[in-house]
């Protein structure tokens, strides 16, 4: 069997109202090397039956239980035979048939790892939400459904942090554009449709968020200007402490919260 370019993973819990449209939106697709991971965490509903119906080799199944969506995701990537991934989830869409085409005819004349573009998204607008740059990405994070990643980004990064139960995906953003070895590439298409009420945005109270100004601080310390820089420490004296240490170039602060 021929490797194919993309994996396409879509978790799954009781999604029986809209997996169809999200399976119909991947096999649509003009350009056809891809295969679905479909990874499902223990449906009580008629999910699997719907998934099943499919007589589609290109598209298989992983049941079992998980810690939640981000496990879910880490489940098919470790699965997943295609160089380039891309997580969908099941009440989202490819926005037409012709995304993966288009993807596949940028990648043949840009070498890049991390290529992203827009999603429609009844919360956030028509075209969510253009380039990004780390300055941007601190106040927001790219919608995960608009990226498309190589396989060697998580070699590089590691896979999505489970301890995080909302923003694992932002977490794996920050890390990407700290990363200046990933070469990230903004594209104007529209790459899908981004139901309301994700994950994100009705758990706006997890570990992720209580510790931004750790992380921000653990992965652009280097990189980013003191003036911002020192917005996200509560304490001075901890700022100067690790601006000294960035000046020896000693390695970022990996402790409590600033």
């Amino acid at each position: 069997m021929t490797t194919p370019l993309f994996s396409i993973v879509i978790p799954t819990y009781n999604s029986e109202a809209v997996i169809g449209r999200a399976i119909d939106s991947v096999l649509t697709q003009t350009f056809t090397s891809f295969e679905i991971l479909i990874v499902d965490g223990v449906s009580s509903d008629n999910t699997l039956d719907i998934v099943r119906k499919y007589q589609d080799t290109r598209l298989r199944v992983i049941c079992e239980k998980d810690k939640g969506v981000y496990d879910a995701m880490n489940k098919g990537l470790a699965k997943a035979t295609g160089e380039w991934l891309y997580f969908l989830g099941s009440d989202d869409y490819l926005w037409d048939n012709e995304v993966l085409a288009k993807i596949q005819e940028l990648l043949q004349k840009h070498d890049v790892d991390f290529i992203y573009g827009n999603v429609f998204s009844p919360d956030y607008g028509e075209n969510y939400d253009g380039e990004f740059d780390t300055m941007k990405l601190l106040k927001q994070n790219i919608c995960h459904q608009a990226i498309f990643c190589k396989r060697s980004v998580f070699d590089k990064v590691g896979v999505f942090n489970i301890d995080y139960t909302a923003h694992a995906d932002y977490d794996f953003s920050l890390k990407c554009f700290f990363n200046k070895s990933i070469r990230k590439m903004y594209v104007p298409l529209k790459i899908a449709y981004f139901a309301p009420g994700g994950v994100s945005i009705k758990m706006r109270n997890d570990l992720f968020k209580q510790n931004i100004n750790k992380i921000i601080v653990r992965y652009g310390w280097r990189d980013l200007p003191e003036s911002v820089l020192k917005r996200y420490y509560k304490s001075k004296g901890l700022y100067l402490i690790d601006l000294i240490k960035r000046k020896l170039s000693l390695p970022p602060p990996q402790g409590k919260v600033y």
